[in-house]
């Protein structure tokens, strides 16, 4: 009986806080360049072949976050199912083959199986934009479709290349964030169970500007990359540019979405990519036209930046980096450079630069080419740094909602919707039955708004437990059934 007890206090207080979306292996799985793959489902990379993959810069890739089973990956223009052929209807994305960060996937709240596939297109042909289409992975057989009706949604038409997210603080919906062209404002986006928000524009920081009329080039600050810190705190912005400009460093609130504290972490031309340690306390740099790359310690931010130098095996004299940087499951830091025989690793990422330690790790490439790009992937997942407790806003939602016969004696019980439901933040987005053992039983989702009848013909007698999901709040009720 005490076990049982037990038990079932600790079930309360799991049910208590939001569900984590993402688990450990979503990053398992990684395409880009031309036929790269990569693998780390036993935590060493592993070399995978037979990807149609031919892409210049970044890439996206969507794997199972509990077994790492690859759903599909893309270049931002075209999606491959995880046999390697063209996804239905995966075409005719508005990726570019130069953007930064050509794409990035975010599983869609409360909808396993469907994710959003968000893509930004590259200001080569003054024609940028950042968009999105749906993936639902129960069409064609499991393989996965393209949603037609949503292919190529426009978002914003001026959105720059740079594009990253981070978990809501209610551990369920996501802030997707991007930077409009030629302007000092970034775009935040709420990807909820009822979709995507209209964005919030926030004015804060530097112009990141188009390239100049009568340039001898086309390039501008529109490209570059845009990163979360893992724990969610901080973004920070590499700007490209031919001059020097400030390298961004922000605050970032995962409650309310907002961006704030602008601080310059001092001036360099040619800024690419960016990664920030799994535990948060350092940030790097790595600038495209002179191969270079630096660390900045966040404790000690009067500390000078230290340059990140690289063995070079072909000569044996020290080189710079200079592609993308991404975190991988195993906890290093892998970085691309354009024609290597492999990627460069910074194994102690967390290290002072004194300590850091840092490889070549070549690859039988077997035709393939390593460009600048490496997926693009939800940092929160390489977070090693103790999460925030869930605090949710507090709001009278749930507070007069009826469950009614409670112990249920006949084949059905009612749920009376509270009088708060009308409002926006009050929506019920999703109704869930357990029993005490843990085990789901039932689930309803979509905007439940009205009073509702459960039938319970089929239930045992025993103790359940009903779960109301708001925006914003977690509402537990007990129910028994005699």
């Amino acid at each position: 009986m005490k076990i049982v007890i037990r038990w079932a206090a600790y079930l309360f207080m799991m049910l208590a806080l939001p569900r984590l979306v993402y688990a450990q292996h979503e990053a398992d799985n990684w395409f880009f360049g031309r036929g790269v793959g990569l693998s780390f489902a036993n935590d060493q990379p592993a070399p995978v072949y037979g990807s149609p993959i031919k892409h210049v810069e970044g890439t996206a890739v969507a794997s199972d976050p509990k077994s790492g089973k690859l759903h599909f990956y893309t270049d931002g223009r075209t999606v491959w199912n995880a046999a390697h052929q063209v996804m239905t209807n995966g075409e005719g994305l508005l990726g570019s083959y130069t953007s930064a960060q050509s794409a990035l996937v975010l599983p869609y709240p409360s909808k396993p199986g469907i994710f959003y596939l968000f893509t930004t297109r590259s200001y080569a042909d003054n024609k940028g934009g950042l968009n999105y289409s749906i993936v639902d992975m129960s069409q064609s057989g499991g393989m996965g479709a393209v949603l037609g009706e949503t292919k190529n949604t426009l978002i914003e038409e001026f959105g720059a290349e740079k594009l990253t997210a981070v978990p809501h603080a209610n551990r369920r919906d996501f802030w997707l964030v991007s930077h409009r062209w030629d302007s000092d404002i970034f775009l935040v986006y709420l990807v909820s169970p009822l979709g995507i928000s209209a964005a919030k524009e926030l004015k804060v920081g530097t112009v990141h500007k188009k390239a100049e009329a009568g340039a001898n080039h086309f390039i501008g600050e529109e490209l570059g990359t845009l990163k979360a810190s893992p724990d969610g705190r901080m973004l920070a912005a590499a700007v490209y540019g031919d001059r020097d400009r400030p390298f961004e460093l922000y605050d970032f609130d995962d409650r309310t979405g907002t961006i704030s504290n602008y601080r310059s972490l001092g001036d360099f031309s040619g800024q690419y990519s960016l990664s920030f340690s799994p535990d948060n306390s350092k940030l790097y740099l790595s600038l495209f036209n002179d191969y270079g790359s630096f660390q900045f310690d966040l404790n000690n931010l009067n500390k000078p930046p230290s340059p990140v130098l690289s063995p070079d095996l072909a000569n044996n004299n020290p080189t710079y980096v200079g592609g993308s940087m991404q975190l991988a499951p195993d906890g290093k830091l892998y970085m691309a450079c354009i024609d290597r025989a492999g990627l460069l690793v910074i194994n102690s990422p967390n290290s002072n630069i004194e300590r850091v330690d840092i490889r070549e790790m070549r690859l039988d490439l077997r035709g393939g080419k390593i460009y600048q790009g490496l997926p693009n992937f939800l940092q929160s997942t390489f977070n090693t740094s103790p999460a925030r407790p869930f605090m949710p806003e507090t709001t009278d939602c749930g507070e007069d909602l009826l469950v009614y016969p409670n112990p249920v004696t006949e084949d059905k019980f009612t749920v009376q919707m509270d009088s708060a439901t009308w409002r926006a933040q009050c929506k019920l987005l999703e109704f869930t039955v357990y029993r005490v053992s843990g085990t789901e039983l039932l689930s309803m989702q979509d905007q439940i708004n009205d009073t509702f009848e459960v039938d319970v013909t089929h239930w045992p007698a025993g103790l359940y437990i009903l779960v109301f999901d708001y925006p914003d709040k977690r509402v537990i009720r007990k129910l028994v059934r005699l």
